[in-house]
């Protein structure tokens, strides 16, 4: 090949690439003459109002999106609690709530009774509290207080006793009805009569209970603050003995007195047991005719003997001590009994507060008595 025909060559090759390259430069530019077309069209096809709307649109989507999502969530939520709540009710199903239970208060009342017959418990209905809507002589009286009942009961004129007069005596624990032995006993009906429509017992207490005895009323001092001298006390003046052929029957009204049979003030006591060992020795003058189980109600009250007796044992445990142990004697059965001393308490003094308590016939909490009228 000569000179020339190098060099036609070499031209045609230069020429194909240069034509190659531009080619690909026109491709290129035409794709992205497109593109931006593309783009220019689609922004071109939606005015500014509608992109707005879209724009909003899917903004309030989201939102709605996410309210129902929360909602979702909430509801799984409820969902998740009502099953709790059917898990637990299962399971606490044998086990009745009352102040969840839709039962009235008197359907609540019977359950309780059934419950109690079931238990034994005793159907006193005693309220152990002091309350003073329910005790209105709850409050203690100052001295010049009592000197001014006393005052008013020696002041006061009753009516003569009748044979036909009826005693209505009311208690927080019930109301009892006696009459009067006027034809047996003329001065202690009268003396009765004159302090109770005084109001002269009104507040004052059974102080003394004995079961299988009697319980025994009627001192004005258990009115004052003191529990020690209770049983002490009088209306101020005393009424000659009136003896007579009338047992100490269960029911029976009589006069409480000292040594003295001429002693006998303003303290009675109602037997709860025949006692025979009282005839022709203290005045009878009545007999309860209506409501007897009172009696019977007031006289299985606990006492302070009663509790302190069920803290006493009729021997000493096994592998007990001796040395913390005191023996004591009942002064009822008159038998041996031994309590525990108290950490920190000597034996003396321990044995002297059991034997005052074991000898204390006061009841646990006071029973009241309202009033007593004789019409």
């Amino acid at each position: 090949m000569n000179k020339k025909n190098q060099i036609t060559v070499f031209l045609i090759i230069v020429l194909l690439l240069f034509f190659s390259i531009l080619i690909k430069n026109n491709e290129s530019e035409h794709i992205e003459i497109t593109e931006t077309n593309e783009k220019n069209e689609i922004k071109t096809t939606f005015n500014d109002s509608t992109s707005k709307k879209i724009s909003l649109e899917t903004q309030s989507n989201m939102k709605v999106s996410k309210v129902k999502e929360s909602n979702i969530d909430k509801n799984k939520i409820v969902f998740n609690y009502k099953k709790q709540n059917e898990k637990v009710n299962k399971t606490s199903s044998s086990k009745v709530d009352p102040l969840q239970n839709n039962k009235t208060l008197e359907e609540l009342k019977k359950d309780f009774q059934l419950a109690s017959k079931k238990i034994n418990f005793d159907n006193t209905n005693i309220n152990f509290l002091p309350d003073p809507k329910t005790d209105p002589y709850l409050k203690p009286l100052m001295p010049f207080e009592i000197e001014k009942i006393k005052k008013k009961a020696l002041e006061y004129k009753p009516e003569p006793v009748s044979a036909e007069d009826t005693v209505i005596l009311r208690t927080n624990q019930g109301d009892m009805k006696l009459i009067l032995y006027p034809e047996i006993a003329p001065k202690h009906c009268h003396n009765f009569k004159k302090l109770a429509n005084s109001g002269f017992y009104d507040g004052t207490t059974f102080h003394r209970i004995i079961p299988n005895f009697m319980i025994q009323g009627g001192d004005i001092l258990s009115r004052d603050s003191k529990d020690s001298n209770d049983g002490q006390g009088g209306p101020g003046w005393t009424v000659d003995a009136e003896f007579s052929n009338e047992k100490h029957e269960k029911g029976i009204l009589s006069m409480a007195r000292s040594s003295d049979p001429n002693s006998a003030g303003s303290q009675f006591f109602i037997c709860h047991n025949s006692s025979p060992h009282l005839d022709g020795k203290y005045t009878v003058f009545g007999k309860v005719v209506q409501n007897i189980e009172i009696v019977d109600k007031i006289a299985n009250i606990p006492t302070i003997y009663s509790e302190t007796r069920k803290m006493c044992y009729s021997r000493i445990p096994e592998k007990s001590n001796e040395e913390n142990w005191v023996e004591l004697i009942d002064p009822k059965t008159r038998q041996k009994i031994y309590s525990k001393v108290p950490d920190g308490i000597s034996k003396d003094s321990f044995r002297f507060e059991v034997n005052s308590k074991l000898r204390n016939n006061q009841p646990a909490f006071p029973i009241r008595i309202l009033s007593i009228r004789v019409n």
